[in-house]
């Protein structure tokens, strides 16, 4: 494995400070000239830097060990400026938690990058603005800013978790957040209500990102992915449920809600014991196709264009020489409320490329990814990825069954707004509720190479041979009298009608006839060779 704490490249190393922790005598960097307090390390006291003089002033919880690759120390760059991670906060809210990496440049500036479900966005501040104040929005509202029209995507509130390295002010574990993001196209911005809802906001500008784009390195346990690509190891592991004992499959660090599949306990997982919250005895089980801790090894150019490459810009190719490890974590069997729809979703993770969807449906397999983009509006339809969909269908569903690890907390009394958007075969989906609206893009893949990915064999349907129904010998004196009938048939219209066209006619429908009931036809039976049968 690397090493736990990576050091900054050369050009980074620009300390303006440093001290001995005031309560284990361990150092303390302050590296940007803004950071107002550093966590130590090793025992977690908030330091505090007060002029020339540092003091401790607490002492900080600790982050909970999440799916990020992320570390203090991790470095990269963006528009060819070199930058490192000097700090981090974690908040947590109702459904989840998400982190603020605090970045230095090596000009000696500062911004943060935003990580939430694998997405992210680097901001800094902007100008102020008479901007509303939290109450006055909501999810989907439109607000005016430097020249373009943002739509609310998030509104939230949420708690500090925990803090490391260097912060630009006194932040203290438990402390209370609202915020707002909103989007348009690729840009991004963060409304925070610092000094209260009722106050106007400080604004943070940026844009959407990738680690990919950031060309970032120092990665946690970058060797370690490495290895389990090139060996096949199942970053797979077992918690035991503290309501029933069941072993639960899961990828630690990868989520923070865990549903027990024997009992169906809700278990908590933000924080260093699994607490159980709820057991849902409502819930019915499914017996599933794929099954949680079932891993897959993809190739990226087979998820195309919901591949990571693809996502962060459209005119690349998805690499077939670079394949990635993903193992079920959470599984949820879903309905259409008021219908009787209902599909099956597997939430897959990579350490090396993050979360994916694979839904199963009444008319086939689908792989999905979230967009780190907001489509525009088109007239009935949206525009996003070059690209105009047209608005499908809309409904609404909810969670009737599920299992596993999740990196939010599922709700079975939740439902969603879905609306669905088409071009050609693919599928944008927008699912909204109270507290945000995010789009998937979903991609029709077929079930063999599904079955392929996972390594497992192609269950094709048992087809129902049904015995060609054979007809009842006809007695020859029977044929005989219904040959005499053709006959005199044919007799009559030929001696009725001048014309000869129709004699011809009626002697072929004659002929054709004899051949038919004496047994020397070349009739075809089964679908119709226009292929309209239905």
């Amino acid at each position: 494995m690397t090493d736990s704490k990576p050091k900054r490249p050369k050009n980074l190393d620009v300390l303006s400070a440093s001290a001995s922790c005031p309560s284990c005598g361990a150092p303390v960097k302050f590296s940007a000239i803004t950071s107002v307090m550093s966590v130590c390390e090793y025992c977690q006291t908030t330091v505090v830097r007060k002029g020339e003089g540092f003091t401790a002033q607490g002492k900080q919880s600790l982050v909970l060990e999440d799916y990020s690759p992320l570390q203090i120390g991790a470095h990269g760059e963006f528009r060819k400026m070199a930058f490192t991670l000097v700090g981090r906060v974690q908040y947590q809210y109702e459904h989840g938690t998400w982190n603020e990496w605090r970045i230095q440049f090596s000009n000696g500036k500062t911004a943060w990058l935003s990580e939430d479900g694998g997405d992210y966005t680097l901001t800094n501040n902007a100008k102020p603005s008479d901007l509303p104040d939290y109450h006055s929005l909501a999810v989907n509202h439109r607000f005016p800013y430097s020249d373009d029209e943002y739509t609310v995507t998030d509104k939230r509130t949420a708690t500090i978790i925990g803090c490391q390295g260097e912060l630009p002010r006194l932040n203290q574990s438990g402390e209370e957040l609202y915020a707002i993001d909103a989007r348009y196209q690729r840009k991004f911005i963060t409304l925070d209500y610092e000094n209260g809802p009722d106050n106007s906001p400080v604004v943070f500008l940026g844009v959407a990102t990738s680690l990919e784009q950031l060309k970032m390195q120092g990665l946690k346990d970058e060797q370690a992915r490495n290895k389990t690509n090139l060996t096949g190891e199942k970053p797979i592991t077992k918690l035991d449920c503290p309501n029933c004992g069941y072993p639960v499959p899961h990828v630690k660090g990868a989520s923070t809600c865990l549903m027990c599949p024997a009992c169906r306990g809700e278990i908590d997982l933000s924080s260093d014991t699994a607490k159980l919250v709820t057991v849902h005895s409502i819930m019915q089980g499914a017996k599933t196709t794929l099954a949680l801790g079932d891993s897959a090894r993809i190739i990226e150019s087979e998820l195309d264009s919901v591949s990571t490459t693809r996502l962060n810009d459209p005119t690349q190719e998805a690499p077939s020489n670079k394949h990635h490890d993903y193992t079920i974590i959470g599984i949820m069997r879903l309905i259409e409320v008021g219908e009787s729809g209902a599909w099956t979703e597997y939430f897959l993770y990579s350490k090396t490329d993050g979360f994916l969807w694979l839904a199963e449906e009444s008319n086939g397999w689908f792989v999905a990814r979230m967009l780190n983009e907001l489509p525009e509006k088109s007239g009935g339809g949206i525009q996003v990825l070059g690209k105009t969909w047209r608005r499908a269908d809309s409904y609404h569903n909810r969670v009737t069954y599920a299992a596993g690890a999740f990196n939010w907390q599922v709700n079975l009394s939740d439902s969603m707004k879905l609306i669905d958007y088409r071009n050609r075969q693919e599928v944008i989906t927008s699912e909204q509720n109270a507290e945000e609206i995010t789009y998937t893009l979903a991609k029709p893949v077929s079930a063999q190479r599904v079955y392929h990915w996972f390594g497992k064999e192609v269950k094709l349907p048992e087809l129902e041979v049904r015995p060609v129904p054979q007809k009842e010998p006809m007695g020859l004196h029977i044929k005989l009298m219904i040959l005499g009938a053709i006959l005199i048939v044919i007799l009559i219209l030929v001696k009725s009608c001048d014309s000869n066209s129709v004699s011809r006619a009626g002697a072929r429908i004659g002929m054709g006839l004899i051949d038919y009931w004496l047994g020397d036809s070349n009739g075809r039976t089964g679908f119709s060779p226009s292929g309209s049968h239905k």
